[in-house]
């Protein structure tokens, strides 16, 4: 019964058509709920009092619910309950005079209560409090229209509430309060007019060793809500700090933990930020003053963490289109040498490696600052830009030694030679190395036949590579691979194609005829015909594909019969070792056979 009651009280209240008068109110506030509201609180109960709260009634007690309110809202376990709280404490803040007589603090005492709850240890009251900071910036950031007074932000209270915020941020380990406390801060830096002097904090910031990574964050705040955030010579500033920054990383680069990497958090921020930059200006792409910021891209793509790879590949997907926007830029570039090239590609080569399970969207909220600005592309994913990479540096490369005479390969000079052996180094073993050198180190070769070589070597050495990749790690990077065969294949004349006819056509086979020793999807045995009948009738032609198809059956019977003469002969030269052998083949075969039969299973049940 006291329950409906309060429903109709809040109703009324409510109702445009009925008032109630101040004396009418103001016994309405002096309800025992309204008394001891910690320990008896409902949302019926709250219901009724924001309504009252919206009527504005101006008395002593509203106060004393302001400072019961604000505790409920963090504490309180129930959703709904810090909701209604939130709003209640929003309108008392926003709607009642705080600035008159001896109230004068009242306002700052609340939000400095609000900024010390903060760091409350459950991430719901957290999330509470940032949502409330939320509203109530943007209600007191408006002007007063109307004849009703209400408080407004001073510069001083704006400083208070962007320090707390941006200390907050480099703490706070929840997503979601994360994602909130950016919006909050970037509502908080439009709402200032003046924000040179907090830009300056944070560039104070950034060239302090500990808070770097906190200032990059804001740093991409600023980038975002200001059109302009950055004179010249402040961007000069923070792309030479971002450049010692990377450089750091870079040297660290190589610790064993991904979790001990050193300087990954200030170099991924700093990424972000400089992401941003560019996406807001995109003709400072080659300017001079970043072609050392690129080089750090191009070495932290063989960076452990999974966030710099991430971010590492964004970048270079966009330094891609942008040559690709301005072939000119092509000769002078970082990337305009096939050292540089190779290096990229076989850097790809090593982050497709450690790429598994991680088809996300690229958007995907890793952290809150990478999650702003990003609509545009939230359909592409991880998988795509990684695709679209190797294909861009594959395609490059194959252009680039096309376009180099003889003397080129024949006089490698020792930085280029050096390039050239710490990207084999990553990705390949010793064979295809020194036949790079020896090839490259001759001089009785005709311009043409080097340039084939040369070709076959390199790209050869990628593209198989990649085919090892495919079998050897998961369904993920196979799907990757075929769509670079396919993409990079659809770009070749028939000639060039018959190259790389063998290399590309080697996995696909396996997958196509079953020769892949593993269970291999529906899925991806379609995608892998797909992409053998376009390369047969867009790339190389019905009759050299029949040949290089047929040369590739050849191979791999010559190797299962070589393989099986070995296993015979092992079993009267070594017949312990054959016997384990056999087990363990035995173990692999029930397995297989385990795993199809659940598989038939599964898909029985998802047809009935």
């Amino acid at each position: 019964l006291v329950q409906s009651c309060l429903k109709l009280l809040t109703a009324l209240i409510k109702n445009e058509n009925f008032t109630l008068s101040s004396e009418q109110l103001k016994m309405l506030i002096q309800f025992p709920m309204f008394v001891d509201l910690e320990s008896d609180s409902s949302a019926v109960s709250l219901s009724l009092l924001k309504a009252i709260v919206k009527e504005k009634l101006q008395v002593p007690k509203m106060y004393a619910i302001a400072d019961k309110v604000s505790r409920l809202m963090i504490t309180h376990q129930d959703e709904s309950i810090r909701k209604i709280c939130g709003e209640i404490l929003v309108g008392l803040l926003v709607n009642y005079d705080f600035l008159r007589g001896d109230n004068e603090k009242r306002l700052e005492g609340h939000f400095n209560f609000l900024l010390k709850n903060l760091s409350y240890e459950h991430s719901t009251g957290r999330k509470s409090v940032v949502c409330v900071l939320q509203k109530l910036i943007a209600e007191l950031s408006k002007p007063n229209l109307g004849k009703q007074s209400k408080p407004n932000l001073d510069k001083q209270q704006s400083e208070n509430l962007f320090v707390g915020l941006v200390h907050r941020l480099a703490a706070e380990n929840d997503k979601e309060v994360l994602s909130k406390i950016c919006d909050v801060i970037k509502l908080l830096i439009g709402c200032i007019s003046n924000h040179h002097s907090s830009l300056e904090l944070c560039l104070g910031w950034y060239k302090q060793e500990k808070s770097q990574a906190k200032a990059a964050q804001v740093l991409g705040l600023f980038i975002e809500v200001k059109k302009d955030p950055f004179p010249k010579h402040i961007r000069s500033k923070v792309l030479q700090e971002a450049k010692t920054i990377l450089e750091s990383a870079v040297k660290l680069q190589n610790t064993v933990e991904e979790g001990s990497i050193p300087y990954w958090k200030e170099a991924y921020y700093t990424l972000v930020m400089i992401e941003k930059m560019l996406k807001q200006s995109p003709g400072i792409c080659f300017h001079k003053n970043l072609e050392d910021v690129w080089e750090m891209v191009f070495k932290l793509l063989l960076h452990g963490h999974e966030w710099l790879q991430t971010i590492t590949c964004r970048l270079l997907n966009y330094y891609f289109k942008k040559l690709a926007e301005s072939p000119k830029q092509v000769a002078g570039s970082l990337l305009g040498k096939p050292s540089s090239l190779f290096m990229v590609a076989a850097s790809l080569c090593f982050q497709l490696k450690l790429k598994v399970h991680r088809s996300t969207v690229v958007s995907k909220k890793n952290d809150a600052t990478a999650e702003q600005g990003k609509k545009d592309d939230s359909a592409a994913t991880e998988e795509d830009i990684v695709t679209e990479n190797i294909v861009f540096a594959v395609s490059g490369l194959h252009s680039v030694i096309g376009q180099s005479d003889h003397e080129y390969w024949s006089s490698l000079d020792n930085d280029e030679q050096a390039k050239f052996l710490e990207a084999f180094l990553g990705f390949d073993s010793g064979k295809v190395r020194s036949t790079f050198l020896a090839l490259t180190t001759s001089g009785n070769l005709s311009s043409e036949k080097c340039q084939d070589d040369v070709r076959n070597v390199l790209i050869g050495s990628l593209l198989k590579r990649m085919g090892k990749l495919a079998f050897d790690v998961d369904s993920l990077q196979m799907r990757i691979v075929f769509n670079v065969y396919k993409e990079f294949a659809s770009r070749l004349n028939q000639e060039e194609c018959r190259l790389y006819a063998f290399r590309i056509l080697l996995p696909l086979y396996k997958v196509c005829e079953g020769y892949t020793g593993k269970v291999i999807s529906d899925e991806l045995k379609q995608l892998a015909e797909e992409v053998r009948d376009s390369i047969r009738d867009k790339s190389l032609g019905v009759q050299m594909f029949v040949q290089v198809y047929s040369d590739i059956k050849k191979s791999l019977e010559a190797k299962r019969y070589k393989r099986k003469r070995e296993e015979k002969l092992m079993a009267v030269v070594n017949p312990e070792r054959n016997a384990k052998r056999k087990l363990k083949l035995a173990s692999k075969n029930k397995a297989n056979k385990k795993r199809k039969i659940l598989s038939n299973k599964m898909d029985r049940w998802s047809r009935s």
